[in-house]
């Protein structure tokens, strides 16, 4: 969605379907290496194989163990803007 209407989903991280983007997630990291990147397995539940990552490399040791299976991995958002405190800030403007 984000690459048709950039401006209403500038929100979202950049994702990554792994194994087929396996190669612009290693050029992005290059020049964004002081991102942590969260990695998330297909047909996980309640967070059952969901690791972070700062480093290339430890992604694609990660893959490995995947067995062949679709990954998904984004830049991960350290203090993310919740709807909670998104309610808690308009409570406070009125």
């Amino acid at each position: 969605m984000s690459k048709y209407f950039h401006q209403e989903f500038d929100f979202y991280p950049k994702t990554y379907i792994i194994p087929q983007d396996l190669l612009i997630l290693k050029e992005d990291m290059k020049t964004k290496s002081k991102f942590t990147y969260i990695f998330k397995p297909s047909g996980g539940s309640q967070g059952e194989g969901i690791l972070l990552f700062n480093r290339y490399e430890e992604i694609e040791n990660a893959v490995k163990f995947a067995n062949g299976k679709e990954v998904i991995v984004q830049r991960y958002i350290d203090d993310p803007l919740l709807v909670e405190k998104l309610n808690n800030v308009e409570k406070n403007l009125i």
